[in-house]
């Protein structure tokens, strides 16, 4: 890893888990990033602005339907690991809203 993109990430899977991953990425002396089940964000939106706010950054697995990355992008979620990753970066690259 370079210098400049290293993370060290932390997977959640359950809510009672994203406490103690955000302490244990917040003692990093560098950049963290904690990457939830997308539903964890979906289920509490502030949370990528409370693991912001931390010096953390948000990753999300594993979205497979349009409306979710919508949804996901538009709570500010940057990082998208998906099944369907032509389908979800043609609609990333048209920056429109899946239709229902």
């Amino acid at each position: 890893l370079g210098r400049a993109h290293e993370a060290v990430g932390y997977v959640v899977s359950r809510s009672s888990d994203l406490t103690d991953a955000l302490n244990r990425a917040s003692r990093l002396h560098q950049p963290g990033l904690l990457d939830l089940d997308y539903r964890l964000v979906l289920e509490a939106p502030d949370v990528v602005e409370a693991i912001r706010a931390r010096g953390s950054d948000v990753a999300v697995w594993t979205v497979d339907r349009l409306e979710d990355a919508a949804d996901l992008v538009k709570l500010g979620v940057r990082r998208i690991t998906t099944n369907r990753v032509a389908s979800v970066v043609r609609w990333r690259n048209g920056w429109t809203a899946p239709s229902p």
